[in-house]
């Protein structure tokens, strides 16, 4: 269905003209972890597919390994369009990726579902469970370097509370907060 949506802006002189963003829907488990469904923190659960088409750009086709988010795509429409962007906009234009796909993108990814919030660095995932009142329930801390099916909690393991930390005071830090 897209070439036809290509072809058709192509057909009326618009394919030019027109920027193209497809995005999906979150994964889904199938029994990893013991779950058969979709609703959950893990990293299997909240990758999403995510592609931009851009008219001129120079690197078209190419992928990037940058950690984004969907509220990246506001941003970036409005500077692809030449728009000032509203103050309340969170997220960040992900204009600088869409030129160089190499490009140093240091920023993690914050996702949240039910009373988990995960940041998710180049190499690890952390997630803090909590109570409504904020009260920490749990926390898990994964090296995708090591372990990219996130089987082994290294939250309380020796050698690895400092990172747990400092990973969940840069996840309390952004929760929350616009990203210029």
């Amino acid at each position: 269905n897209i070439g036809k949506m290509i072809a058709a802006l192509e057909e009326v002189g618009l394919r030019d003209d027109t920027i193209i963003i497809v995005w999906g829907d979150h994964g889904w488990h199938l029994g990893e972890m013991g779950i058969w469904g979709k609703a959950t923190n893990y990293e299997i659960a909240t990758r999403v597919p995510l592609l931009l088409s851009v008219p001129g750009m120079e690197t078209a086709g190419k992928s990037t390994d940058a950690l984004v988010e969907l509220v990246d795509i506001y941003p970036t429409l409005c500077e692809l369009a030449g728009l000032s962007r509203p103050s309340h906009l969170e997220g960040r234009s992900l204009v600088p990726v869409l030129e160089n796909p190499n490009v140093q993108w240091h920023r993690p990814a914050i996702s949240r579902y039910r009373n988990g919030d995960t940041l998710r660095t180049k190499s690890h995932r952390f997630t803090l469970y909590s109570q409504p009142n904020g009260k920490p329930i749990a926390r898990m801390l994964y090296d995708h370097r090591d372990d990219p099916q996130e089987n082994r909690n290294l939250v309380k393991e020796v050698g690895h509370q400092a990172l747990a930390r400092e990973l969940e005071r840069a996840l309390r830090q952004g929760m929350g907060k616009s990203n210029p």
